[in-house]
């Protein structure tokens, strides 16, 4: 099976190929558009293009969560419409998918750190497997 995992957002939505459980490939798309609803376009198409060169099976995306404090409304409101816009893509594939929350991912992988620039960091040198299909973690 081909699993494609997205950590999305609206400027930089990075991804991971998983064949059988393990990691393939993976890489980022970048959208620097100053129109949000533009870029969120661009990463729909970008998606639809990789699930059909890859033949992926199943995709797996990032929950949102609200943090902080109100300041952080208007950057949940834009990953709630990329949410929305690939969770839609999915319905008009019928793609089977599923959401996760981050700290699943984090947990599988043994990310660690308090802060967000933390984790990054971690993720990053780690390069671990983002995902494992329910009943393999």
């Amino acid at each position: 099976m081909r699993i494609l995992a997205l950590d999305q957002s609206s400027q930089v939505t990075g991804w991971a190929i998983f064949q059988d459980g393990k990691l393939d490939k993976f890489g980022k798309f970048d959208h620097k558009n100053s129109n949000v609803i533009a870029r969120i376009s661009s990463l729909k198409a970008d998606v639809l293009q990789l699930i059909e060169d890859e033949s992926i099976d199943k995709v797996i995306l990032e929950e949102i969560q609200m943090q902080g404090n109100i300041n952080n409304v208007a950057t949940f409101k834009v990953l709630a419409f990329v949410l929305g816009a690939l969770e839609i893509l999915m319905y008009e594939l019928d793609m089977p998918y599923e959401t996760l929350p981050s700290s699943t991912w984090k947990s599988i992988c043994g990310v660690k750190g308090r802060a967000r620039a933390e984790q990054k960091k971690d993720a990053r040198y780690s390069r671990c497997n983002l995902y494992r299909p329910c009943g393999d973690a």
